[in-house]
């Protein structure tokens, strides 16, 4: 089913559940504004047209929140080009396959950044703040447009291993 708007601007929700908006199809999502989770596949292989903007308030992006459905029918197509720096979790693969996540990487509060999250993606530049405390394997795995990963309290590193 295609929508042509979502918009749930202004509800009173901090969490978009489990699978709640998987493979939707639209020309435009507007997230709730006081969002804080987005919980496990909640947009996994949704394919949205116009560029989804992440509100400044979200936290949590869940295990296989956007990730793209390539490897069985090559759905999911989700434009970001900007994370909030309120992020302070990534679960595994949350944006895997999604090559219009284009965002350059700056997340000052991020604790925690789980396998493969931005795997096969076009992420760009990336800053990851001193608050960062577990790194998984393959994060940035075939990202062809990373050119540098950066921790104040470290060297930068290659896109593959930081």
């Amino acid at each position: 089913m295609y929508c042509d708007k979502i918009d749930l601007s202004a509800t009173p929700w901090t969490i978009i559940y489990n699978h709640s908006m998987q493979s939707v199809k639209a020309k435009e999502v507007k997230l709730p504004s006081k969002l804080e989770t987005l919980d496990t596949g909640a947009l996994q292989g949704a394919a949205i047209e116009e560029e989804l903007i992440l509100p400044n308030t979200l936290e949590a992006v869940g295990t296989y929140a956007f990730m793209s459905e390539m490897n069985y029918s090559r759905v999911g197509d989700i434009k970001i080009t900007s994370l909030p720096k309120s992020i302070t979790s990534i679960g595994h693969a949350a944006f895997y396959g999604q090559s219009r996540v284009t965002a350059d990487v700056n997340l000052p509060k991020l604790v925690t950044l789980s396998n493969a999250a931005f795997m096969h993606t076009n992420v760009r530049d990336i800053v990851l703040g001193s608050s960062i405390e577990h790194i998984d394997p393959f994060v940035f795995f075939d990202t062809p447009k990373a050119r540098n990963i950066t921790r104040p309290d470290r060297k930068s590193g290659s896109a593959g291993m930081p």
